[in-house]
């Protein structure tokens, strides 16, 4: 097996955009965030739902109301997604 980091093309070596631009990375990066953010909780309200045995079905994720631990949950999982962003950002990965 080679040396090679199979996960060498997540930070590919090459200049894409303009130090102007930044503004935009920006704003691309938030609208993605809050994207993962509802994808994220709706995967965690699906897992939820399969665990409990109940139908999932678009009206009962739409309709469903967390407890204290989903909550806990849902947020521990949107706190590692920031801060997997954040490293990023800081070129920590």
């Amino acid at each position: 097996m080679s040396g090679k980091d199979p996960k060498d093309f997540n930070l590919p070596q090459a200049d894409f955009l303009k130090p102007e631009q930044i503004d935009n990375v920006g704003r691309a990066l938030i609208s993605l965030m809050r994207e993962v953010a509802v994808l994220n909780d709706r995967v965690l309200v699906l897992e939820e739902l399969l665990e409990r045995g109940e139908g999932v079905t678009h009206e009962a994720v739409d309709s469903f109301v967390p407890d204290e631990a989903f909550t806990a949950r849902s947020e521990a999982s949107m706190q590692q997604t920031i801060e997997g962003v954040l490293t990023a950002l800081r070129g920590d990965a």
